[in-house]
């Protein structure tokens, strides 16, 4: 809830509501090394239920390499329902993620995946399939909570269905710098309702709109933004709770990128000059789910998009974008089908 900057030995302090404190995470410099184990990013540390207080160490090892040039993978919704169910782990494992892995060595440059939500489909055991998967493919990927991700026994408050999430992947919130570029995800979902026939709504709840003005204050205006939510959060901004708050802390920097998967085929605005709503500085990208569509259609989605991610490349605080089709080069965009049955 609350963000603080170390001093120059890097000791820090925070008063905290110890009832509400789950973790204590750190926003990763620049040039220093994401640690990760197992695929998954080791940002944080869990405070134990019940402590009165706790002490949280984190130790930074410098990168050897430049990250002027980078790419990042941008994943859409896998939606996993783990091993011997209906093939949709399978398929993440021996199509998608081998995939990324070809990618990742091509062209010599880093590259760390996002994956923007919807890891499993509504079935928590799926977790740890997935983390088998990624941690087998030594890919650095960091995670966004989705609708399906939530547990979905307890949908009627949104902090009680994200426990399966913050115990297998990390925090819902968090954040980390790269050159000058700070990289923010956050949950985006609000499962708040009073009964089970009102639908989920979107936006930032209190506790995430305030840590998010936090965490930006520590972040310099010339700086770009990418932040990474699983619903567009500049799509829906007329019912997107706290959007005033978020998108007026958001205004104040150079550059915006939003993305975000949910919606299972690939859209993008380019806000710019935009006056209303706090829009001038924001591009926004939504990508297709990298598995098809559903469980009905395994090779597309709704649209047309055929299997496969977003190729991000990034140079300095630049970014530019193609769709990677699975199997195919960035030559390859589009197949047309005749309406002529042979």
């Amino acid at each position: 809830l609350n963000c603080v900057a170390t001093d120059a030995e890097g000791r820090y302090a925070l008063k905290s509501d110890m009832a509400k404190t789950q973790f204590v995470y750190i926003s990763v410099p620049d040039g220093y090394k994401v640690p990760f184990r197992k695929s998954v990013p080791q940002i944080f540390r869990r405070i134990p239920r019940y402590a009165k207080g706790a002490e949280a160490n984190f130790e930074l090892e410098k990168r050897d390499y430049s990250m002027e040039e980078y790419r990042v993978a941008m994943v859409g919704d896998p939606q996993m329902r783990g091993f011997n169910h209906d093939t949709s782990a399978e398929k993440f494992r021996d199509v998608i993620i081998p995939d990324i892995v070809e990618y990742a060595k091509s062209e010599g440059k880093p590259l760390f995946t996002i994956n923007l939500g919807d890891l499993c489909y509504n079935w928590m055991p799926a977790y740890d399939d997935y983390l088998d998967i990624v941690a087998d493919s030594n890919i650095e990927m960091f995670h966004v909570i989705g609708n399906h991700d939530f547990d979905q026994a307890t949908l009627f408050e949104t902090k009680l269905g994200t426990h399966f999430f913050e115990e297998y992947i990390s925090p819902t919130n968090y954040s980390f710098n790269i050159g000058k570029i700070h990289y923010i995800l956050v949950n985006d979902i609000n499962y708040a309702r009073p009964n089970r026939k009102k639908h989920y709504g979107y936006g930032l709840d209190d506790d995430a709109v305030k840590w998010l003005e936090q965490d930006l204050s520590y972040v310099p205006k010339d700086h770009s933004i990418v932040i990474c939510a699983h619903a567009h959060l500049h799509r829906h901004i007329k019912k997107a709770l706290n959007y005033k708050r978020y998108s007026a802390a958001l205004s104040k920097f150079k550059k915006v990128y939003s993305w975000s998967g949910h919606y299972h085929n690939n859209f993008g605005a380019d806000f710019e000059g935009e006056e209303k709503d706090n829009l001038g500085n924001v591009v926004a990208v939504a990508v297709a789910r990298c598995s098809g569509n559903f469980r009905a259609n395994r090779y597309l989605n709704v649209d047309g998009t055929p299997n496969g991610y977003m190729a991000v490349e990034v140079n300095g605080d630049n970014l530019e974008w193609y769709y990677k089709t699975i199997g195919r080069d960035r030559d390859y965009q589009i197949r047309a089908y005749s309406p002529v049955r042979t």
